[in-house]
C-alpha cells in the first residue's frame, strides 16, 4: 500500500485530534445538562456505571486493540490474510469471552454489596457492566481500521459518532418527558447508543472487507498475541483510563453528589490532558524521524517544541480555570460551586505532567521500550490508591484532588527517569529551559 504523505498525515492527525476533542466537549456538555436536569446525585451514579463499562471493556479486550495494527499491518505485507483472520476471530473471542466473565464476576459483587447503596444505583452499575462489549468492539475493531488504514472509521463511531448520539437522546428525553429520569435510565440509553455505534462501524466493515469472511481460512499466533497485548492493558488503562479509575476508587469512599462534582472539575481539566496529547502526536513524526537518522540533536528539539508548547498551554488554561473556574462552576449547580479548590489542584497536576515531559511515553513507544513504562505506571496507581484512602476521608474532595496531584507528580517523574537512562535524552522541561537561558546571556554577554 502506497505510503502516506507528510501533509496527507498532518491533515488527518489534525482532523481526528479535532474530532476527539469536539466528542470530549460533547460528553462534558451532557454531563452538564445531567446535572442541571437531574441534579449532581443522579450525575455522580451514572459517572460512576460509565466509569466502569470503560474499565471493563480494556480489561475484556485484553490489550488486543493496542496491538491490532501492528500485526494485522504486518500480516497485510507479509500476504497472510489467514494470520490477520485468525487475529480477529481471536480477538473478537478473547473480547467477548473476557466481557462474559467480567459481567457475571460484576454483578455478583453487586448482589453480595446490594446493601451499600440503593437498588437504582445498583441497577445502573449492572446497566454499566453491559456495556462492557460494544465498548470494547469499538476499540477493538478501531485498531483493525488503523490497520487498513481507514482511520475516521476506526475512531470517529466512538470518539464522536457515539457522544453525539447519547447527547440528542438526552436532548430528546428532557424535552419530551416532564418526569426526571433515573440514572439507570440514562445507562440504559447510553447502552443503546453504544450498541448502534459498535455495529455501525462492524456494518461499513463488513461491507469494506476489512472484517474477514465467515468461511475465510485462519491460521493462530495466540501465544504471542496475548504475550504481546497483556502487558498493555496496564498502560492503556493508566494513560487512557486514568479518570475513569479515579472515580470507582473514590466511588468506594465519596457520596454520589461529591463522586459528581469530582468528575466535573476532572474533565475540565480533561482539556489540558488532550491538549498536551495532541501537542505530542504532532511532534511525534519529527520525533520519529530524528530517531531513525540518529539524530540526537533532532530529537531534543522536538522534545523541546513539545515541552514548551504542552507548557504553555498548560499554564493558560490554569490560569483561566483560576480566573473563571469558580463562576463557572456556580453555573452548572450550587453544589458544584464547592469544587473550586479541587479544579485549581487538578489543573497544577497537568502544569505539572507538562513541565516534566508529557512525551516521554510516545518517546520511550518509538524508541523500541514501551514496556518499561509500566513500572512507573504501577507505582503511580498505587500511591493514588494509598493516598486516596489516606486523604480523601479526612479532606473531602481537596484530599481528591491532593492525590491525583502527588500521583501524576511521581510517575511523570518516574518516566522521565526511565526515558533518560534508556535514550539518554530529557524529556523535561529542565533542558531546553536552561539552553535557552544560556543562549540568552551569550547573546546579551
Amino acid at each position: 500500500m502506497k505510503q502516506i504523505s507528510g501533509s496527507r498525515l498532518l491533515t488527518l492527525s489534525a482532523t481526528l485530534i479535532g474530532a476527539r476533542i469536539a466528542g470530549a466537549g460533547l460528553t462534558f456538555l451532557t454531563q452538564i445538562l445531567i446535572a442541571r436536569w437531574l441534579g449532581a446525585d443522579t450525575l455522580g451514579q451514572y459517572a460512576v456505571a460509565m466509569s466502569l463499562g470503560g474499565v471493563l471493556a480494556i480489561l475484556a479486550a485484553g490489550g488486543y486493540p493496542s496491538i491490532a495494527q501492528r500485526y494485522i499491518s504486518r500480516y497485510r505485507v507479509d500476504q497472510r490474510p489467514d494470520l490477520s483472520a485468525g487475529f480477529t476471530s481471536s480477538g473478537l473471542r478473547n473480547l467477548f469471552l473476557g466481557s462474559a466473565g467480567l459481567i457475571v464476576l460484576t454483578w455478583a459483587g453487586l448482589w453480595l454489596t446490594a446493601g451499600e447503596r440503593s437498588p437504582d444505583y445498583s441497577l445502573a452499575l449492572a446497566v454499566g457492566a453491559l456495556i462492557a462489549p460494544a465498548m470494547a468492539m469499538l476499540n477493538f475493531h478501531g485498531g483493525v481500521c488503523n490497520a487498513f488504514r481507514r482511520p475516521f472509521l476506526g475512531f470517529l463511531p466512538d470518539t464522536l459518532l457515539r457522544p453525539v448520539l447519547f447527547i440528542a437522546v438526552v436532548a430528546v428525553v428532557n424535552l419530551a418527558l416532564a418526569a426526571s429520569a433515573s440514572a439507570t435510565e440514562l445507562m440504559v440509553m447510553n447502552l443503546g447508543v453504544v450498541i448502534v455505534a459498535a455495529m455501525l462501524q462492524w456494518i461499513v466493515m463488513r461491507r469494506e472487507a476489512l472484517l474477514p469472511r465467515r468461511r475465510a481460512r485462519r491460521a493462530y499466533e495466540t501465544a504471542q498475541w496475548r504475550k504481546s497485548a497483556l502487558p498493555l492493558v496496564l498502560a492503556v488503562l493508566f494513560t487512557n483510563y486514568f479518570i475513569e479509575i479515579d472515580i470507582l476508587l473514590l466511588s468506594t469512599l465519596m457520596a454520589p453528589e461529591q463522586i459528581a462534582v469530582f468528575n466535573i472539575c476532572v474533565r475540565f481539566t480533561a482539556f489540558i490532558v488532550f491538549a498536551l496529547q495532541s501537542v505530542n502526536q504532532i511532534a511525534l513524526p519529527d520525533l520519529a524521524d530524528a530517531h531513525a537518522r540518529t539524530d540526537g540533536g533532532g530529537v531534543m528539539q522536538a522534545l523541546a517544541r513539545a515541552n514548551f508548547a504542552g507548557v504553555g498551554l498548560a499554564v493558560s488554561a490554569t490560569i483561566g480555570l483560576v480566573l473563571l473556574g469558580q463562576p463557572i462552576l456556580s453555573m452548572i449547580g450550587p453544589q458544584f460551586a464547592g469544587g473550586y479548590k479541587l479544579l485549581v489542584l487538578l489543573a497544577i497536576a497537568q502544569v505539572a505532567r507538562a513541565s516534566l515531559g508529557s512525551a516521554s511515553v510516545q518517546l520511550l513507544t518509538v524508541t523500541g521500550h514501551q514496556v518499561k513504562v509500566l513500572p512507573s505506571l504501577g507505582v503511580g496507581l498505587a500511591v493514588l490508591i494509598i493516598l486516596n484512602f489516606v486523604l480523601v476521608p479526612r479532606f473531602g474532595l481537596e484530599g481528591a484532588g491532593l492525590a491525583m496531584l502527588v500521583s501524576i507528580i511521581l510517575w511523570s517523574a518516574s518516566l522521565a527517569v526511565v526515558a533518560h537512562r534508556v535514550t539518554g535524552y530529557d524529556v523535561t522541561l529542565w533542558t531546553p529551559l536552561r539552553q535557552l537561558v544560556a543562549r540568552h546571556f551569550a547573546r546579551t554577554a
